[in-house]
């Protein structure tokens, strides 16, 4: 566990300690995780499992970028892993290619959902519609990342604050 950066202000310290107790109680998870998978003998369970591991390892990452990018913060350094909100050179394009992202993932949504419908008659013994709902999942997070994106473009820029 890396040390609190020096000239933080009480939240910079609460949150960046929250990020790395976080992050290290990840790391039990995740080798326990991996421990099920190992000896779990049924394939459908291991394949979910794997999937659960892949995302944890992802989530371990990113309080560890987390973390940097409030240490960055505190000792301002120009480029921390999770990158500042910088202003925009063109919104306009950005606002219209986003857009048309999401009207593709609202579509696809759209044709997950009615691929579930056409799954429930085999939702009890195939993990086919598992599968999908977490595409659908996915899907939602594309959507939320896109009007993120899509708010960014219609005001252009934001300046970092301190907490």
């Amino acid at each position: 566990m890396t040390e609190t950066p020096r000239g933080a202000s009480t939240w910079e310290r609460t949150i960046f300690e929250l990020m790395q107790s976080h992050g290290k109680a990840e790391e039990q998870v995740e080798r326990d995780y991996r421990q099920l998978a190992s000896s779990v003998g049924a394939a459908d369970v291991r394949f979910l499992i794997e999937l659960i591991l892949e995302d944890e390892g992802r989530h371990h990452q990113w309080f560890g970028q987390l973390a940097n990018a409030i240490r960055a913060l505190i000792e301002m350094e120009p480029t921390p892993e999770i990158p500042w909100i910088v202003p925009l050179s063109d919104p306009g394009t950005l606002l219209e290619t986003t857009k048309r992202f999401l009207a593709v993932e609202r579509d696809d949504a759209k044709e997950l959902r009615h691929m579930l419908k056409e799954l429930q008659v085999v939702e009890d013994t195939t993990l086919w519609a598992l599968v999908v709902r977490l595409m659908l999942l996915d899907t939602e997070k594309h959507i939320e990342i896109l009007r993120f994106i899509e708010r960014r473009a219609k005001s252009g820029t934001a300046q970092v604050t301190r907490g």
